[in-house]
């Protein structure tokens, strides 16, 4: 029998210099990873979204008289879900949906009570097949004839949406000032902004950025999207990989077509970005990187201007002091790298933030359009005592419910704490009597205390975690995840560390039962801890690999990597998966304004003292004697200057 074809990585390099001296090394086995498990791409989802479409333009009537459509591909749009492996095949799920956003634009908001799936494997779109089709939850209906014929016999119970629907979907879905209303008071009038009255203090030399102390260079991958590498603070490095690696969503709704469904977007490529909307996803102000990716439909690759680089002004103080007689105090301020990005309904802005004490803070925002699914008002899951509520979410909006959903975003962290010998180490913060603290270090000959005004008191207690291990954020018991050097300690004899400090997160409530569990593994923990390794990359693989029984495969899922190996003294990587669960209201609809997690890595005895003493600062003693002062404001001007070199 022949082969299915089979899809390859490669590694090409090195770049620089002369074409005959380049290598070119699979990233993969042979036949590892066969074509129908590849990741999605534009080419191939164009013409997923034009086989459904030719199909219900062969019911046109129907949609004409059910949803208000003079025809299919001018009024209707047609949404690929996730997952595309269906009984082993390469099969997606799909909806039916209105266009409120013109005749390029999927607002996935607009959703219609019609999906089904498609069969899309191979390369011969004239090969592909819809099927299993629900029409207001009706069916399945092997083909849209199918579906025809129970329409036209009268065997279907059906919606029809009064004319004048689309035109009405087209006023209130585009996100726009409402013309009618009178405009918010002063909101006319230019508000705050931030200059920059000296020109950039940041430098740029290629992928590479410098400022106040820290070095870093910022890239993007196509599927995985951004990531900053080797980063240092005063010559010193702290991170050698801090990298988005996947987001992952899972859907419950009332409905055949939206439930269930998941994402993980690095399947739909986190870094195929478009460019940044000036002066709304970064400042005016801010430098450009580029980012460099292939496009499927030009054959070729292109570059973009989407990673923006610039200097907050927080306008709140880093630290102050005032007492009767003196009074010191710094501006907080700190560096951005912002990769603003869009999958299908949501965007998204991934901010790396560096900051003038030595604190790296790593956030994921989201914003754009809730995925809806339709409302059924006679749903047996409408409460009859309060019909805009379902146990699946909130009627939002004509014919929609907002189904509830989560998003967690997974990251690598490779930190290397001054080297790459580090340990794992949790600060467990405890409560109890004075004995039980005092014997966290000394476990024989120990006498009461009798000093203590109380014998109820919090201690701390030290765990050296000696292999790979999975741990969640628990509110009861606190834990401080800290990175350290136990070779290189400060000057008080302390070993040199790093603390994760995760934003408050949602928690992944799935068990092993769900049939979509092994694909969003990932979210199950909110951190991983595991030795480095060169096939350990990766939080997931994009793909599905061929052979599941493979003893070493080229890409693991995290939770295959904790294998009970040593992480003492040796190169480490935390894999961080944080989130929230969202319950989409009224406010989501047209557009859901910003909701923001991540993470901050926190010097933890890296310093010998507060790391921001070379900085000037503003520092008035005794007698009103001013030691320090930063610098003075100066009224905006123009100052040519060049960020490069």
């Amino acid at each position: 029998a022949k082969k299915e074809p089979q899809l390859m990585k490669y590694k090409i390099g090195p770049l620089e210099g002369d074409v005959e001296n380049m290598m070119i090394s699979p990233l993969l086995k042979p036949y590892e990873v066969p074509f129908s498990n590849r990741p999605y791409d534009t080419v191939e989802t164009r013409e997923v979204i034009l086989t459904v479409m030719s199909e219900l333009y062969r019911i046109n009537s129907m949609m004409e008289e059910c949803f208000d459509s003079r025809t299919p591909y001018k009024d209707m749009s047609v949404m690929p879900n996730g997952p595309f492996m269906h009984n082993g095949e390469r099969t997606s799920r799909w909806t039916a949906g209105l266009r409120g956003l013109g005749d390029k634009d999927f607002d996935f908001l607009n959703v219609l009570p019609l999906n089904g799936l498609i069969y899309h494997g191979g390369q011969d779109p004239s090969k592909w097949r819809v099927y299993d089709i629900f029409y207001l939850n009706q069916g399945p209906f092997d083909s849209v004839n199918e579906l025809y014929e129970a329409y036209n016999s009268s065997q279907l119970v059906v919606v029809h949406y009064p004319e004048g629907t689309r035109e009405w979907i087209k006023r209130n879905t585009f996100p726009k000032r409402n013309l009618y209303q009178p405009i918010r008071p002063h909101s006319g009038r230019l508000g705050a902004n931030t200059v920059e009255p000296t020109g950039p203090r940041y430098r740029l030399k290629g992928h590479t950025i410098s400022w106040l102390g820290w070095e870093f260079s910022v890239t993007t991958s196509q599927h995985r999207g951004p990531a900053v590498f080797n980063v240092k603070f005063k010559g010193e490095r702290v991170v050698y990989e801090n990298a988005l690696n996947d987001i992952g969503l899972l859907y419950s709704a009332d409905g055949s077509g939206q439930d269930s469904i998941f994402y993980t977007d690095s399947t739909f490529g986190l870094g195929e970005s478009k460019t940044a909307i000036s002066d709304i996803d970064c400042p005016a102000h801010a430098s450009y990187i580029k980012s460099v990716m292939w496009s499927p439909t030009a054959m070729r690759g292109s570059e973009l201007l989407t990673i923006c680089i610039f200097e907050v002004d927080a306008q709140e103080p880093l630290y102050r002091h005032k007492g009767d007689d003196i009074e010191v105090g710094m501006r907080n301020r700190y560096l951005v790298a912002r990769y603003p990005t869009q999958l299908g309904n949501y965007d998204y802005l991934i901010d790396f933030q560096f900051h003038m004490d030595g604190k790296i803070v790593t956030t994921a925002t989201a914003t754009g359009f809730i995925q809806a699914s339709y409302y059924n008002f006679n749903s047996q899951f409408v409460n009859p005592n309060n019909p805009g509520q379902t146990p699946f979410g909130y009627k939002v909006s004509n014919d929609i419910i907002g189904p509830i959903h989560d998003h967690t975003f997974a990251f690598k962290v490779d930190l290397d704490v001054v080297s790459e010998e580090n340990d794992f180490q949790l600060i467990h913060w405890k409560y109890g009597n004075v004995m039980d603290a005092l014997k966290t270090v000394k476990k024989e000959n120990i006498t009461f205390p009798g000093y203590f005004f109380h014998n109820q008191t919090r201690y701390v207690e030290w765990e050296h975690v000696k292999n790979e291990r999975a741990l969640d954020i628990d509110s009861k018991n606190p834990k401080f995840w800290t990175f350290v050097n136990n070779n290189k300690p400060n000057y008080w004899g302390v070993s040199r560390g790093y603390r994760l400090v995760p934003m408050h997160s949602g928690t992944q409530n799935i068990q092993d039962d769900h049939p979509e569990a092994q694909h969003l593994s990932f979210t199950q923990h909110h951190l991983t801890v595991t030795k480095r390794k060169e096939n350990e990359q990766y939080v997931k693989p994009i793909y599905n690999p061929g052979n599941t029984k493979d003893p070493e495969p080229s890409r693991k899922y995290v939770e295959n990597m904790v294998d009970g190996e040593s992480i003492e003294n040796t190169d480490i990587v935390a894999w961080v998966a944080l989130g929230f669960l969202h319950i989409p209201t009224a406010e989501d609809v047209p557009m859901t304004t910003k909701v923001t997690s991540g993470f901050t890595l926190k010097p933890f005895n890296f310093f010998d003292k507060t790391a921001v003493f070379d900085i000037p600062s503003h520092a008035v003693g005794v007698n009103k004697t001013k030691y320090d002062e930063e610098p003075a404001e100066l009224p905006c001007q123009f100052i040519p200057f060049s960020v490069q070199g």
